[in-house]
């Protein structure tokens, strides 16, 4: 693992926050057919193969991670 990359477990919990608090509707639908920690688990691999390659060009890993992030939660 990229020692500039976050842990998984905490980008899982960036996305499960943010889907809790601005996509509720979502957030519930997925909750009721037990699929949200699937839904996030496939969220965490998109973000984190984006941002190893915003990284390997150079870019700092906060703003690697907010335009991941971005990218997928919206």
């Amino acid at each position: 693992m990229n020692s500039k990359k976050l842990p998984d477990g905490v980008v899982y919990d960036k996305i499960s926050t943010y889907l809790e608090s601005e996509k509720k509707p979502l957030f519930k639908e997925l909750c009721t057919e037990k699929k949200l920690g699937a839904y996030i688990d496939q969220r965490v691999k998109i973000v984190q193969e984006e941002v190893e390659g915003l990284l390997s060009n150079g870019m700092y890993q906060n703003e690697a991670y907010e335009i991941a992030l971005n990218s997928v939660c919206l």
